[in-house]
């Protein structure tokens, strides 16, 4: 196989002395079928360098649109398989083969369109929120309906289809600064951990497809540590959204991992005077609630027989001192034959 790999290398690198080769529909299977191997072992330097090649061909080309939908499906594979490793925007825009796939505003959960008239129609990062939340409504709305019969989660095709487009978004969506200024607006903390909280349960939603998620653990990691610094704000007009993300990151956890969403959950119910975290568990369902997120029954019983929250420890003097300015406002990659894929392909590209 490494073998097989080093001479298609080759054969890429004659390829491309060729102004006309280097930009053909053959260039463009031949480097599908490099970032495929490249997912397969979770080589993410070679997909960047292969994907960055396959982008530059589509500026050159004025796109890909001529290409079928096929091809378009294990282009935006490929883009997003290693974007979503690297939390980037992805390369390539979503193909138009995808339709918008995402809820209606006036078709979400009553609860949540009571959160959404509260913010800032007019706020750029409130806009990027509300779809967000609409795309992954319309995921859950697919999963909830279909998800019952083994048979969807066999389909690869169709979860690339339902998954795609939100994934694509998700990632699109502007970040916070790594490094994080002294002030916060609330907007951006909403946008972010709905962002994240989002992408966490649309990478285990992969998993259940049986694709590869190299992402899932990365990702948890950043939602735990943004709930540690950030959670405690969002009380008032958003208390749903901080509760449903709570409950849901806890139901995709195991032992310990979920010990930090849990302590918020008991935080907040402090906060409010709950005594019933059947209330909170309620408050996730009435909001974006997958079917398969399991162990409800086993969770309340284990919030409110905890011990209480661990109390915050004080910022020190001298430390970074957040500022809250209130607004209005792959196996993806497994499970794709690839023999099966080349051979797609080769007849896709028989004329070039």
């Amino acid at each position: 196989m490494l073998q097989y790999y080093s001479l298609s290398v080759a054969h890429l690198r004659e390829r491309l002395n060729s102004a006309v080769d280097s930009i053909s529909d053959g260039m463009v299977a031949h480097i599908l079928s490099h970032l495929c191997f490249c997912m397969r072992r979770q080589d993410w330097t070679a997909w960047k360098a292969h994907m960055g090649g396959l982008a530059a061909i589509s500026r050159l080309r004025d796109g890909l649109a001529h290409l079928g939908r096929g091809v378009h499906t294990w282009i935006l594979l490929s883009d997003l398989g290693g974007s979503i490793v690297y939390d980037t925007v992805p390369w390539l825009p979503l193909p138009s083969y995808f339709p918008p796939c995402k809820t209606s505003l006036k078709n979400l959960p009553i609860r949540l369109q009571e959160l959404l008239s509260l913010l800032d129609p007019n706020s750029i990062t409130v806009t990027q929120t509300i779809e967000a939340l609409e795309r992954l409504h319309f995921v859950a709305n697919e999963v909830n309906t279909k998800g019952h019969s083994p048979f969807f989660w066999r389909q690869d095709e169709d979860a690339i289809s339902v998954l795609g487009p939100c994934i694509h978004f998700l990632l699109s969506m502007p970040r916070l600064p790594e490094n994080l200024g002294a002030t916060l607006r609330l907007d951006e903390i909403v946008m972010e951990m709905v962002r994240l909280i989002s992408l966490c349960l649309v990478s285990s939603l992969k998993a259940m497809f049986s694709f590869n998620a190299p992402e899932k653990a990365q990702l948890e990691s950043k939602l735990s540590r943004f709930t540690v610094s950030y959670t405690r704000y969002l009380g008032g007009p958003y208390r749903d959204l901080k509760v449903w993300t709570l409950v849901t990151a806890s139901l995709m956890q195991n032992g310990g991992s979920r010990d930090v969403y849990l302590d918020e959950i008991r935080r907040d119910m402090v906060g409010t005077g709950e005594t019933d975290a059947t209330s909170c568990v309620q408050i996730a369902k009435d909001f974006i609630w997958f079917f398969n997120l399991e162990y409800m029954t086993m969770l309340v019983m284990v919030i409110e027989k905890a011990p209480g929250p661990p109390a915050r420890k004080k910022k020190e003097k001298g430390s970074e001192n957040y500022t809250l300015a209130a607004t209005n406002s792959t196996r993806v990659y497994e499970l794709i034959n690839v023999t099966i894929r080349r051979s797609n392909l080769q007849q896709t590209f028989s004329s070039s």
